[in-house]
């Protein structure tokens, strides 16, 4: 419930802080239904945001907990900039991953 997201923002936030300079974009939160996963939607959506992020000649931050999703955002210039697993979670894990600015 609310105290288990509660721990899970915390321990994001942290990542975050830690890993990611000021100003950047903050890419939340992206999901591609299942029945639409490998068809390269995903990776179409990112780059649009990316191409604005790139004009502004900005950094970006994301976070992932499915380590196979870990390659696609390499692919797209991310790389992780701090990682851990969440408290009391059973092996559940984040990775802070950070792409800077287009120069």
């Amino acid at each position: 419930g609310f105290k288990r997201f509660m721990n899970f923002a915390g321990h994001t936030d942290k990542i975050h802080k830690a890993a990611a300079p000021l100003p950047h974009y903050y890419l939340f939160a992206m999901g591609v239904h299942p029945s639409a996963q490998g068809k390269g939607r995903g990776s179409f959506l990112l780059e649009r945001m990316l191409e604005r992020i790139d004009r502004e000649k900005m950094p970006a931050y994301l976070e992932v907990q499915n380590e196979r999703n870990l390659a696609l955002y390499r692919r797209c210039g991310f790389e992780v900039a701090g990682e851990g697993e969440f408290p009391g979670s059973n092996g559940h894990y984040n990775w802070g991953m950070l792409r800077p600015g287009a120069h």
